[in-house]
């Protein structure tokens, strides 16, 4: 297994998801473990090509709260990434394995408990998803792209998301930004703290790979996401990355019952 492992923005995030992407499509194996660095702004919004740009207010995003506005090629709601969040791609072509259950999740699960995280670890799959929870929240959202088994490209919240910030450029649905509020995030539940990507990539059994054979091709890539967007259309609008529809039913009806 070849590791790649980067510290860089949100657009170059994106890059390395297509480069893994074509790694996948020649049957190469590989995994890139990147630390999420935001040298000049906060973080990024990131919409999915089907997303309407409505939305969400990229306005507010870049000018009110210092967030890059992206728009990337594959499906999925938007996602706000923060600093310190991990982003984890894997390529595992013709394996017959279930990719986040049974290659990512062991590795995972020994980093989370070095970092000293608490509570009731679980995996969640759903149709196109998988989500690793504790205590009965999730902490991370992953995705196959076009429904490849051997293709897996997700996130790792480290930090509690700031909720009022979340739902001033993004239009929440009903009910999730209480659901957002009372997630689970790494540091709140840890001990003993530390840098997570550097944890993970100590627990991978693999050959790490020096990113100077692609770093060119990569930056180019990136480039192509940054810049203003234009095009505003897309499907109907699917709620925040990673509150699942199935789940926020479950929570709009509990938090109902308890507050009637």
């Amino acid at each position: 297994m070849d590791i790649y492992r980067d510290s860089g923005d949100a657009a170059e995030t994106l890059a390395s998801v297509d480069m893994m992407w074509e790694k996948y499509r020649q049957e190469e194996e590989g995994i890139f473990i990147q630390n999420l660095d935001f040298e000049e702004y906060n973080g990024a919004v990131i919409y999915a090509a089907r997303t309407p740009l409505d939305g969400a207010d990229p306005y507010a995003a870049r000018h009110k709260h210092n967030f890059e506005v992206l728009r990337r090629n594959t499906g999925g709601s938007p996602v706000v990434l923060r600093p310190n969040d991990v982003v984890i791609t894997a390529s595992r072509p013709n394996k017959q394995e279930e990719l986040l259950k049974d290659y990512i999740w062991p590795v995972i699960e020994d980093s989370l408990d070095k970092y000293g995280v608490d509570g009731e670890y679980e995996i969640k799959n759903g149709n196109n998803r998988r989500s690793i929870w504790v205590d009965g929240k999730p902490i991370s959202s992953f995705s196959s792209r076009e429904k490849e088994p051997g293709f897996l490209s997700g996130v790792i919240f480290v930090e509690p998301f700031e909720v009022d910030r979340v739902s001033d450029i993004i239009n929440l649905r009903p009910g999730e930004k209480e659901y957002i509020s009372q997630m689970p995030t790494v540091s709140e539940n840890s001990k003993n703290r530390g840098n997570l990507s550097e944890i993970i990539l100590e627990k991978l059994e693999g050959s790490t790979k020096s990113l100077a054979n692609f770093s060119e091709e990569l930056e180019g890539r990136a480039e192509s996401y940054r810049g203003e967007i234009f095009d505003t259309n897309g499907s109907k609008y699917r709620g925040f990355c990673p509150v699942y529809e199935e789940d926020l039913v479950e929570f709009r009806n509990s938090h109902l019952e308890n507050h009637q």
